[in-house]
């Protein structure tokens, strides 16, 4: 899926079956996002639209946060916290 981030910069999960986000949609050159799950049900994806840290995927848990930033329409991740 690939939710859209336009507008926004913060962003809470709350998916009911498993999801898995491989790209954002509407976001603008230099946007940070931070997504906050409120679900264990939702994996962001590392692939080409998504640069994660060490090539992994971010499976959530909740209260888990994740940041990323858009550079050259490639998301890349400024950090995590799985809480």
């Amino acid at each position: 899926t690939t939710p859209s981030v336009a507008n926004g910069m913060v962003f809470k999960t709350a998916n009911l079956v498993p999801t898995v986000i491989t790209n954002f949609d509407g976001g603008i050159q230099g946007q940070r996002i931070t997504i906050i799950a409120t679900d264990a049900l939702t994996t962001i994806q590392d692939g080409a639209s998504i640069r994660l840290t060490a090539d992994v995927n971010f499976t959530s848990s909740v209260d888990s946060t994740i940041e990323l930033i858009l550079v050259d329409s490639v998301w890349y991740e400024l950090g995590r916290s799985l809480n």
